[in-house]
């Protein structure tokens, strides 16, 4: 999510909304390239969307979290004509229950996504050309010694990225 608030931006979003429960993480997306970001667990999106943004709707939602309820908002705040890029890595059995005439009443587009290996070197070149900033992203760094804790770790609410290094 944090990395394509940047992406957003830098594609050319005029405004760019984070949706996410955790306020540290809307704190940092907010300082780098957020317009709004919003907690969803306080208050319907759709609401924060129409009260502070004056928006009714989204043209692109990108969801990252791959749980039910961020896809389930993701349909909601998706305006009529609008794209939703299903980005998240979901677990295998994971369902939404899809009502077919909301894609059809507004006209939506629904993208999946998947790493897609060309894309590496794409990144490795934003990251150099400073267009996009990660090092903000790493809140834990480990050695490799402790590679089991590392990707525990990352699982964790108060871990953004984590880091392990020789």
């Amino acid at each position: 999510g944090q990395l394509m608030v940047q992406l957003s931006r830098l594609a050319g979003a005029a405004t760019v909304i984070l949706s996410e429960p955790v306020e540290e993480r809307r704190r940092i997306a907010l300082g780098h390239g957020a317009d709004y970001a919003f907690d969803p667990t306080t208050r319907p999106l759709l609401e924060a969307l129409r009260v502070e943004v004056g928006l009714a709707g989204v043209e692109v939602v990108i969801e990252c979290a791959g749980v039910g309820r961020s896809v389930e908002q993701a349909f909601q705040v998706a305006a009529r004509g609008g794209t939703i890029v299903l980005f998240s890595v979901p677990t295998p059995e994971a369902e939404f229950p899809l009502k077919l005439y909301d894609v059809f009443h507004k006209e939506l587009t629904i993208k999946g996504s998947f790493i897609n290996p060309n894309t590496h070197q794409r990144a490795v070149d934003l990251i150099n050309a400073k267009k996009i900033s990660v090092e903000h992203l790493i809140t834990h760094r480990y050695g490799l010694e402790d590679v089991v804790a590392a990707i525990q770790k990352q699982t964790d609410q108060d871990s953004i990225k984590v880091l392990v290094k020789p």
